[in-house]
């Protein structure tokens, strides 16, 4: 159902959980090292990456993203890194805006809400659109030299539930390990 928006590629070289002095990962807490974000799925995701064209002049970056999906939903977590100067000179509104209208119109999505928000401190904004098949709720965020994209695609409404709200609410941006 919804799942196939996102294509996969596996890799298979991924640990969830890491060890490090006094990090403690909370039990279901998904954790990325490499990502440097550990958010609450439903259960266990899938992890994909994929080389990605940014522009001629940015050359390529490689997308990983982490998704579980059940019969109602889809849940994802994708970043990929930009190079530092690039995001250094960069208005982050206009990035964001900018990111959010290309995926809208990969999806061929309608807006209804748009709100640019923060999270840790770091530049983000929290959109809904939908269109004829699904309902998607999405935050993005600039981490550094990092772009994050977080949302729940559902079918016929836009995700509520507690499980949902669990998701987004769990977050959490990493500095250090």
């Amino acid at each position: 159902m919804i799942s196939g928006l996102i294509p996969i590629f596996a890799n298979s070289n991924y640990e969830v959980y890491f060890h490090q002095p006094n990090f403690e990962p909370v039990p279901g807490m998904f954790v990325s090292p490499t990502g440097k974000f550990e958010i609450m799925f439903p259960d266990k995701p899938e992890q994909s990456s994929q080389v990605i064209r940014l522009t001629e002049e940015l050359g390529n970056t490689t997308l990983y993203t982490f998704t579980y999906s059940n019969n109602d939903a889809t849940y994802m977590v994708s970043y990929c890194e930009y190079p530092t100067i690039y995001i250094e000179n960069v208005d982050k509104k206009i990035m964001l805006k900018n990111l959010k209208d290309g995926f809208e119109g990969n999806l061929s999505l309608n807006n209804d809400e748009t709100e640019y928000i923060t999270l840790q401190g770091y530049p983000g904004i929290h959109f809904k659109s939908k269109n004829n098949e699904y309902c998607v709720d999405m935050m993005d965020f600039i981490v550094d030299n990092k772009f994050y994209q977080i949302g729940i695609l559902r079918s016929n409404h836009y995700p509520d539930s507690a499980t949902d709200k669990g998701f987004f609410e769990s977050l959490t941006f990493m500095k250090e390990y």
